[in-house]
């Protein structure tokens, strides 16, 4: 009975302890990138370019492209996409939280 009993506990150890483990693990994991709207950077518009093309360049995968294309609308006063020309300065957000796909893209002055 006493052997049973210490079995019992030492398992129920392993399963806090895993339990504990994955909590940790949930905290120390960077989460999805958010866009920091007051500190911005420039991007020059090449030919060829839709706000779709730059915000998938930029974003991390698990963003939603949309909420990125709507947030550069806002910041430069654009109403649709045709209103980009090459050579323009846009003003985007910058990730906070970046991943190494957000880094990839160099913004041009």
């Amino acid at each position: 009975m006493r052997r049973n009993l210490l079995a019992i506990k030492r398992d129920m150890t392993v399963v806090l302890g895993m339990c504990l483990l994955m909590l940790a693990g949930y905290f120390v994991i960077p989460g999805t990138p958010t866009l920091d709207t007051t500190n911005t950077q420039q991007i020059t518009v090449q030919r060829g370019d839709t706000l779709w093309s730059i915000a998938q360049r930029v974003t991390h995968d698990t963003m939603d492209i949309r909420h990125y294309v709507y947030t550069v609308k806002q910041l430069n006063n654009l109403a649709n996409e045709g209103d980009l020309q090459p050579g323009m300065v846009l003003q985007v957000p910058k990730l906070s939280n970046h991943s190494d796909k957000g880094s990839t893209y160099m913004a041009q002055n």
